[in-house]
C-alpha cells in the first residue's frame, strides 16, 4: 500500500532532512549557526524535534563564511550524535570536534546499538547541493518477504529517478528485521556508508538507491528523491 505526504519543499542552499517520533518529515533550510534541540518550555534552539534523548541544546550547525561548507558540534550531549554510523567524540570538555558535512551525511541520536533503536530516535539527513523537493511516499510492506526497488515497471517500488538502474536492490525480510541487497547497478547507501552486496537494517536506518531515500519505521517505508538545487 503506497501514499503520500504534502509536498515539501526548500529554497536553494543547504538544508536538513529531519524526522522523529512523529514520523512527518519536516525540513530547515540552513543558515549560517542554527541550534538543535528537543522541544521543551521555553525552547530557544533553532531546529527543535520530539525526543526524550535528544538535549535542550544537544547540537549546532555552523557554516564556514570562508567557504561556504558546513559543520556539525555535538554540546557533549548526554547521548551524543552519530554521523554515518560513527559517533562524535568529545574534543573538549563542553563540545565535540566540528565535523564537515558532505551531501547525503546521516545524522542520528539513538542508542550505541543500532540493532535496538529507540523509540524516539532522531533522524537527520544533510544536503548541501541537493534539495527535497517533492512528494513523501509511504510503503506499507505488509507482509511482504522482497521488495523490488528500481526504476523498471515490475518492481514493487517503481523509482522515478533517473540514478536508478532499471532493477537496482532488493529489500528482504528477515526473521528480525530486513536486509538491503544490492544489484550491482548503480550502488546503495546504509546510513550514509556505500554496502558490499548486502547489508542488515534495522528500524530508522536511511537507505540510499540512486538519488532516493528511504528511511525505515518497521512495515514502513518513508521515501523521497532529491534533486539538484
Amino acid at each position: 500500500m503506497q501514499y503520500e505526504y504534502s509536498r515539501i519543499s526548500t529554497l536553494s542552499g543547504a538544508s536538513l532532512l529531519v524526522i522523529d517520533c512523529r514520523c512527518k518529515p519536516k525540513v530547515y533550510p540552513l543558515k549560517g549557526r542554527m541550534t538543535f534541540g528537543r522541544i521543551y518550555d521555553g525552547e530557544l534552539c533553532d531546529i527543535t524535534v520530539l525526543s526524550a534523548i535528544v538535549g535542550r541544546r544537544h547540537g549546532e550547525f555552523v557554516q564556514n563564511e570562508e567557504d561556504g561548507a558546513y559543520y556539525y558540534i555535538d554540546n557533549n550531549s548526554v547521548n551524543g550524535t552519530f554521523i554515518n554510523g560513527y559517533k562524535l567524540e568529545n574534543d573538549s570538555l563542553h563540545r565535540s570536534r566540528a565535523a564537515r558535512l558532505a551531501d547525503g551525511d546521516i545524522l542520528r541520536v539513538d542508542r550505541s546499538s543500532s540493532e535496538k533503536p529507540h523509540h524516539e530516535a532522531v533522524i537527520m539527513v544533510f544536503c548541501g547541493n541537493m534539495r527535497y523537493d517533492g512528494h513523501w511516499r509511504v510503503f506499507d510492506s505488509g507482509k511482504l518477504i522482497n521488495i523490488t526497488i528500481g526504476s523498471g515497471e515490475n518492481n514493487v517500488i517503481r523509482l522515478s529517478d533517473p540514478a536508478a538502474a532499471p532493477s537496482h536492490a532488493v529489500l528482504r525480510r528477515t526473521q528480525k528485521s530486513w536486509a538491503i541487497f544490492d544489484n550491482g547497478l548503480g550502488g546503495v547507501r546504509v546510513n550514509g556508508r556505500r554496502i558490499n552486496g548486502n547489508a542488515h537494517v534495522n528500524d530508522h536506518d536511511v537507505i540510499t538507491v540512486g538519488d532516493t531515500t528511504f528511511v525505515i519505521y518497521g512495515n514502513i517505508l518513508l521515501y523521497i528523491t532529491v534533486s539538484p538545487c
